[in-house]
Parts: C-alpha cells; sequence; structure tokens
C-alpha cells in the first residue's frame, strides 16, 4: 500500500514522516531514532531539548506508531493502487488455422465465405488472383495471406538523340520491351475489421509475421 504523507507526524529534527518514533523521558519530545542516535554519538544530547542524556533516556513511542499504522489502514487505495493489485491480462496466443491452399477451391471458398462475412472491404481490397494460400486467427482477429506473382521489369536501350551527338538512357517515345519475373512471394497480415487498411506487416515466412504482430519483432 502506498504510504501517505502526514504532516502531523513529522519529525522535528529531520522534517520527514516518523519511520521509527522514539521519546524522551526527560523532555517528552518524539523524534526518529535515527535522528537520536546521531545526536547521541556525535553531542550526547538530546537534539530537542540539548539536554545531556544517553538512549538509555530514550525509548519506543509506540502509541504514536500504532496510531499511524491505523491511520494508514483507513486511508482508501489510490487509483494507481487498485490498478496495480489487478493482475496483468495474459499475453494473445497466437491461434491461426492451418493452411488453406487457393488450389483447394471448396476449402478455399469456405474461408472467404468466412472472413467476407467479418470484414468484406478487407476481401475486396487486399485478397485476389495473386492469393495462394490463407491462414486465419478469429480469435485475435488476424488473417495472413501468402501472395506470389510476377515482378515487371524493363530492358531499357541507350537512344541516340537525333538533333545531338547525345545518347539518352532510354527512349522517351519507345521503350524496348518489358518482361516478367518470377517471384516466390511475401506473407502480408491484416487486422480483420480494418476493411481496406494497410497491412501490419509483410514478411518472407509466416513465422516471421506472427512474431512481428505477437512479439513486435521481424
Amino acid at each position: 500500500m502506498q504510504k501517505i504523507e502526514l504532516k502531523s507526524f513529522e519529525c522535528a529534527i529531520c522534517f520527514n514522516q516518523f519511520k521509527d518514533p522514539w521519546i524522551h523521558d526527560a523532555c517528552g519530545r518524539t523524534m526518529d531514532q535515527q535522528c537520536i542516535l546521531n545526536s547521541i554519538q556525535q553531542l550526547g544530547r538530546c537534539p530537542s531539548c540539548n539536554l545531556e542524556a544517553t538512549m538509555e533516556q530514550f525509548k519506543p513511542n509506540v502509541r504514536l506508531r500504532d496510531a499511524m499504522e491505523e491511520l494508514q489502514r483507513l486511508i482508501p487505495p489510490s487509483v494507481a493502487e487498485i490498478k496495480a493489485e489487478k493482475p496483468a491480462p495474459p499475453p494473445p496466443t497466437p491461434s491461426f488455422s492451418l493452411s488453406v491452399s487457393a488450389a483447394d477451391k471448396e476449402s478455399f471458398s469456405r474461408s472467404m465465405e468466412a472472413l467476407e462475412a467479418r470484414d468484406t472491404a478487407l476481401c475486396h481490397s487486399h485478397i485476389g488472383k495473386d492469393t495462394k494460400e490463407l491462414r486465419v486467427d478469429w480469435a485475435n482477429g488476424y488473417v495472413g495471406v501468402f501472395k506470389s506473382g510476377n515482378r515487371l521489369t524493363m530492358q531499357l536501350q541507350p537512344y541516340l538523340h537525333p538533333r545531338a551527338n547525345v545518347h539518352l538512357l532510354f527512349n522517351p517515345r519507345q521503350i524496348a520491351f518489358t518482361q516478367l519475373t518470377p517471384e516466390r512471394g511475401n506473407w502480408y497480415f491484416y487486422k480483420i475489421g480494418n476493411g481496406a487498411g494497410i497491412e501490419l506487416c509483410k514478411t518472407k515466412t509466416f513465422e516471421e509475421g506472427v512474431a512481428f504482430i505477437f512479439h513486435g519483432r521481424c
């Protein structure tokens, strides 16, 4: 429990709240034990009344100590303490379904129907003909989509400008040709419910994407 600072229970020597209050038999004043010890060892006097004294003349102020403890119990806990007492929720656990291949049209269609019922915009925006596999975590609301396809490349040829003896990188009016280069593909992860929003991450392997989503690392 948080310790509440009580002005009425401050030591007159160090001005801090009492940690271990002791009382002097001669003058009847209460001080922290450490303040008394320092004064006795250095000066041989009571730090409050300045009379010569020894530690035998001081004793614990039990009544004051008990009153402080009782008052602390009566003060209601702060909001921060109440929150701190509640156990932290367990971290989410990945629970993705087995991979559904687009080649298995029946299973893939069922998965798409269930996913479209939850987020139509996501399906229309991010799951298309280039989708090869699908894995869904219904419990946490994530979907992993494996997309493969071709990378468009251009073969450019030097071009001699007709009016100057200058070689340009390519003919601005005529590109020689383009070709498609096969790519293995990547996993794209989306949050179900975000609609057409961008992917959470793009990774080479499924495991890397799961690590990024649930552990903040890729």
